[in-house]
């Protein structure tokens, strides 16, 4: 018989076959939580399995508002603010805030509905493993639009993340050279270092990206 570690491992790798024959079996499943306190809805948005999370959502499990945000389900959030405004700016039972969720992972309408509504662009998430901003959950994802708009409504761009990463220092990480582009018209330091000492050129280096190294140099 499956268990909830069995469960959760298939909703984290996508098996909408494994997930479906486990639900058929013990329908419990939709409820359950993991040790972080979240559902196999919110799993599935994690790891960018959006066809399963739609599976989930018509098998009658219930989005959360920070669900609702990082999958981008723009009515349902827009009803939610008009009755309590407040939770805007609130943050989910593992940490992250409705902004950084839609940063990371939910539509371009829904951050600027957030935005719109009264989000924070500075406030970090208290994830225990990610102290992070929404422009930061932006770069990680490398979603040159999201980062733009939040650019566009302050975001600081030299704000740092445990370690002393900055935005600059993601993006080159991951070889992102559009949000560089974006990130250095908006006044992002070249010469900012993390904790270790490195800037955003060695990050890039360090990642295997020489030629954009040279260019951050």
């Amino acid at each position: 018989m499956a268990t909830q570690e069995d469960f959760f491992g298939a909703v984290a790798s996508g098996s909408v076959k494994a997930v479906e024959e486990m639900l058929a079996t013990d329908s419990s499943f939709l409820d359950a939580k993991n040790a972080d306190g979240v559902g196999p809805l919110t799993i599935a948005i994690y790891n960018h399995h959006r066809y399963l999370a739609d599976r989930l959502l018509s098998k009658g499990v219930e989005p959360t508002f920070h669900d609702a945000c990082a999958i981008g389900l723009d009515d349902e959030i827009a009803d939610t603010l008009a009755e309590t405004p407040e939770i805007v700016n609130t943050f989910s039972v593992d940490g992250f805030t409705p902004l950084a969720l839609a940063a990371a992972f939910g539509g371009i309408t829904t951050l600027y509905l957030l935005m719109d509504k009264g989000a924070d662009v500075e406030l970090r998430t208290r994830n225990a493993r990610l102290q992070v901003t929404p422009l930061h959950a932006a770069v990680f994802g490398s979603r040159a639009r999201y980062v733009e708009g939040l650019l566009r409504r302050g975001a600081d761009v030299n704000a740092t993340q445990p370690g002393g990463f900055t935005a600059l220092h993601g993006a080159a990480q991951n070889g992102a050279e559009d949000v560089i582009a974006i990130l250095l018209a908006a006044g992002a330091d070249r010469r900012m270092r993390t904790d270790d000492g490195r800037t955003a050129a060695d990050v890039a280096r360090d990642a295997g990206h020489a030629d954009l190294a040279a260019k951050l140099m």
